[in-house]
This record gives C-alpha cells, sequence and structure tokens, in this order.
C-alpha cells in the first residue's frame, strides 16, 4: 500500500504523525509533500495542478485545519476558503481512501471554529473521511478532569504533544477497515485551474532542488514589475532564502502580501491570499522593500512582520489562477449558525476514545504536567 501526506507542520514533526505512517506504511510507501505555516488546502490544490497523482496511492492524508485556524483569525475570509476547498475536494479523483486529520489550535479547541465545521461539512459532501483528533482528545481531558495545556507542547498552541499524536495516528491506522474510498467522480481541474510559470519575467533564474521536487525560479529585484494574467490569483511559489519583499498586487482590487521568513535553507514556501484577487490582463504586481503606505498588509501563512528592514528581493516560481471568479457566496453568519449542528461520531471517533478510556492510564502518563 502506498500513501501521499499534504499537510503541514504537524505531518513534520519528528517523534508524531509521520512517523506512524511511515511505521506502518514504510517509509519506501510514504510521499509527504507537506509544508508547514502554510494552508494546507491551497497546498493541496497547487500540487494537484502541478500534477501529482493522487490516484496513483491508496491513502492519502490531509492536514490544514491549525494554520487555518490562525488564518481566520488574522483575516482570511472563510467564504473564500470554503469556495476554494470545494473546488479542490470536488476535483480529487474517485478510488483513494482520503483522510482529513481534524488537528486543532488550542485556542479553539474547546469548541472548534468555522473552519473545523467548513471541512467537516465538505468532507461529508464529497466523500471525505474526516478523523477528529480534537473531538477524540476533547473527550479524554473532560473525561479525566484535564486541561487542553496537558496535551499541547509547552509555549505552542498549534501541536498536540507528538507521542500522543503519534499513539492515536498509529491507532487509527489499525482501524483503517472503517474508512471508505471516494466515489465520486473528480472534476477534470484543467477546465478552470491554470498555472502561469513568471520566470522568463525575471533577468536572473536559479534551480530549487530535493528529492521530491525540481523547479526554477526568477530573482526578482526591488521594484520589478510581474504581468499577472487573466483570472483569481489564488497564490504564488517563492523560495525563502533572501525573499524579504512586499509584493504589490494592481488588480481589480488592490492589496499588498509581505513575503518574508527568515531561514538558511532555500526552502520552497507556498503562499495565498486571504481573499480573492480578480485580474484583467492589464493587472500586474511590484515587488517592493517598503510597504504601501495605507494599504493592510497580508503576511506570509504562519509567520509574523519582520522588524529589520527588507531587502526588496523576491524569488518567485509560479502563480497559480482560476479561470472562475470566487464567489462570496458562505457568510459568517451562515457558518456560525451551522456551527451549532451537533455532528455525529462516527465510528473512527468512537473506536478511537474507547480505545484511550481503555489505556486512560498510559495516555495520562503521556500527557504534560500543568501542576
Amino acid at each position: 500500500m502506498k500513501a501521499l501526506i499534504v499537510g503541514t507542520s504537524n505531518c513534520l514533526l519528528e517523534g508524531g504523525f509521520k512517523n506512524a505512517i511511515n511505521e506502518f506504511f514504510g517509509p519506501e510507501n510514504v510521499t509527504n509533500l507537506s509544508l508547514g505555516a502554510s494552508s494546507g488546502t491551497f497546498l493541496a490544490l497547487f500540487r494537484l495542478m502541478e500534477g501529482v497523482d493522487f490516484q496513483s496511492y491508496d491513502y492519502v492524508f490531509f492536514d490544514s485545519l491549525v494554520n487555518e485556524q490562525w488564518q481566520f483569525a488574522s483575516g482570511r475570509c472563510p467564504s473564500y476558503l470554503w469556495q476554494v476547498a470545494r473546488m479542490f475536494y470536488g476535483s480529487l479523483p474517485a478510488g483513494v481512501t482520503y483522510v482529513y486529520v481534524g488537528f486543532c489550535a488550542q485556542p479553539f479547541f474547546t469548541t472548534g471554529n468555522p473552519i473545523e465545521l467548513l471541512h467537516r461539512s465538505l468532507c461529508g459532501e464529497f466523500g471525505i473521511n474526516f478523523v477528529s483528533f480534537r473531538d477524540v482528545l476533547n473527550e479524554f481531558i473532560v473525561s479525566n478532569a484535564l486541561t487542553s495545556d496537558s496535551i499541547y507542547i509547552a509555549s505552542d498552541p498549534s501541536h498536540f504533544i507528538l507521542p500522543i499524536v503519534r499513539r492515536l495516528t498509529g491507532e487509527m491506522l489499525q482501524r483503517l477497515d472503517l474508512l471508505s474510498a471516494k466515489t465520486q467522480r473528480g472534476r477534470d481541474i484543467k477546465k478552470y485551474l491554470f498555472i502561469d510559470n513568471v520566470v522568463d519575467q525575471a533577468p536572473n533564474r536559479k534551480v530549487y532542488q530535493t528529492s521530491l521536487r525540481s523547479m526554477e525560479y526568477g530573482i526578482f529585484e526591488n521594484g520589478s514589475r510581474i504581468k499577472l494574467r487573466s483570472g483569481t490569483l489564488l497564490g504564488f511559489d517563492h523560495c525563502e532564502l533572501d525573499t524579504e519583499a512586499y509584493l504589490w498586487v494592481y488588480g481589480r482590487h488592490f492589496l499588498q502580501k509581505a513575503l518574508h521568513f527568515r531561514v538558511d535553507k532555500p526552502w520552497m514556501k507556498m503562499a495565498s491570499f486571504n481573499r480573492e484577487v480578480p485580474c484583467l490582463d492589464e493587472s500586474y504586481a511590484v515587488v517592493s522593500a517598503e510597504p504601501y503606505a495605507g494599504i493592510p498588509v497580508e503576511h506570509t501563512d504562519g509567520t509574523v512582520p519582520l522588524e529589520a528592514p527588507m531587502s526588496g528581493q523576491a524569488k518567485i516560481s509560479n502563480m497559480f489562477y482560476s479561470k472562475l471568479q470566487i464567489s462570496d457566496i458562505l457568510t459568517l453568519v451562515e457558518l456560525d449558525r451551522a456551527s451549532r449542528i451537533e455532528f455525529y461520531r462516527d465510528n473512527m471517533c468512537r473506536s478511537l476514545v474507547d480505545h484511550m478510556r481503555e489505556h486512560r492510564d498510559e495516555f495520562k502518563s503521556l500527557a504534560r504536567s500543568t501542576n
């Protein structure tokens, strides 16, 4: 059996989720395309657009909830994410068992938030298995009179304690027969999504290469213009090393994105937008060392502003687009109303809850002491 993982840092941390996956399937049968500090939904959509063959795997695991909860709190439009996620889930090919693993940021642990509802409902609509680790762990801490602090890494509200995650993941994998493959046929994404490689617009270019990816990126200096295509700009790939710039986007409306994340290795970063960015053939983006005065800044997913001055250099490869306008068809009011619906607890969740009850003392010993 072969497995693909397309998630965020929860699927990358050593000693947790990825270790359980590798142990069960064998590392030679696992491909992990996860990227920390990203929107997992956009990341998975972009990799599908790039030609990753999801249908060549028996199991595909997704994780995006934690980062998208933080992004929601900082201004990401949930109705925009809903529409993008709906396009993605509807494009997944049939015959594969897809598993959305429901991690959770600590501020939303007790009740979740509209982003969790969004993915739960879409997974139900498109035949994606939603396994809520939040539900299982919430029942565990309530029944054992613990607090949420006890199951999160100290001073880290984004990640559950790794031995607990590893154990829960391993138990989930032992129960894969409770999960079902997607039966709905996926749409042809080529009809409404496309990629524009902007490397040719840069005077200089370099190649980024790992064991999983090889791609060329263009080096755009301060003041450079990048011509945009007609459609809705969803996001882009950029190289993190030495990318410290603002990207002013001149489309049907104006916005700017700050690209910065100081690293010592040339990782490729995926950046998405908080809301739709409709563009025309005459639209363009400007790379700048300074912010555009008076215009709010969207910061790189999962990061905070740098205090040091930026160099104004950006290393960008692909731009990802939808040919269609993204409609604001689901409002926060509707999400809030729907969030009061009590979701049934599926067989997988019930089974994991029962396992934690049976091994209560063992799991309590793994929980972090908060005394």
